[in-house]
């Protein structure tokens, strides 16, 4: 697709999206290839966007200006509208933690940590299984749970028994999303530790749900995380500095409010809608269609 928005001739009357900005490849299944081809893979995005009227792209304001800038310097001068992930504030919402842990036969007093998204190598997961080595050094009790898959899957599970931790680290697998959003309703802290995200969809529903958030310094999370408040935002891919955070994060003050409040105002479908509207006022007529056909389909 690249490819052919790149070099065919003309304007084209279309939307181009970006699911996350930056380089997607650089942190893939195979680094050095991913490499190699990540300057030409970077340079053809940039062309291949100048063919667009509309660049919509799942990622922070901050992020975009600063994608924004390297586009100038590739000689690529567009405008790109920051479209924020929604979700589903119905679905993914506050439950009894008692009642969802009994359900899931989870222990009521364990600390439980969960991880949602796919098991890939961008995604940064090995971070995450090393830095809860080290927290079962303070906290033995504490359980792990990943949610996902991907073909990373069979390392990650390795590497959980190569560091003593297999037995607390659950792997869920692919799960459909109201049983997703039960666990999450039962987990004391969401963790991510991806290299690299746009807007991550996951991490607004584990606000939906109440659930506070410990993250690596990816698009979106400080728009997400207030530090202190419903998570931490680290800085770094260090183990001891991520479990030191995943420690800290269960003595927070309770955030169920502040987090679910955050998502429904901001990250819900509806507030999605208006912030398009207001974003990109020729999208406003298209958006009304879309929520009122929507509106019709639900009643």
């Amino acid at each position: 697709m690249l490819w052919f928005f790149a070099f065919w001739p003309g304007r084209w009357d279309i939307c181009y999206y970006y699911p996350g900005l930056g380089n997607p490849i650089r942190q893939g299944r195979h680094r050095i290839l991913g490499r190699v081809l990540a300057g030409p893979y970077a340079l053809l995005q940039a062309r291949a966007v100048r063919k667009a009227k509309v660049v919509l792209a799942a990622a922070s304001p901050d992020t975009v200006r600063s994608h924004q800038k390297w586009l100038r310097r590739v000689g690529t001068r567009i405008q790109i509208h920051p479209l924020p992930t929604a979700a589903d504030v119905e679905l993914f919402r506050p439950q009894s933690k008692e009642a969802v842990r009994s359900m899931l036969d989870l222990p009521l007093e364990t600390p439980v940590y969960i991880y949602v998204g796919r098991l890939t190598a961008v995604k940064g997961v090995p971070l995450i299984l090393r830095a809860f080595q080290i927290v079962r050094q303070t906290r033995p009790e504490a359980l792990l749970l990943i949610a996902g898959d991907g073909e990373e899957r069979r390392r990650l599970t390795k590497l959980a028994h190569r560091l003593g931790i297999a037995e607390s680290v659950r792997f869920l697998g692919m799960l459909p999303p109201e049983q997703v959003a039960s666990y999450i309703a039962g987990a004391d802290a969401g963790l991510f530790a991806s290299y690299r995200e746009g807007f991550p969809v996951a991490m607004v529903e584990q606000l939906a749900c109440g659930c506070p958030i410990l993250s690596t310094d990816v698009s979106g999370a400080r728009d997400l995380i207030v530090d202190g408040r419903n998570g931490f935002v680290v800085p770094g891919r260090e183990a001891v500095s991520y479990a030191r955070r995943m420690l800290e994060i269960l003595d927070l003050p309770p955030a169920e409010s502040f987090c679910r409040d955050l998502a429904v105002t901001h990250y819900s479908r509806a507030a999605l809608w208006a912030r398009l509207q207001r974003a990109w006022p020729p999208f406003a007529a298209a958006a009304d269609e879309v929520a009122a056909s929507c509106a019709a389909q639900e009643s």
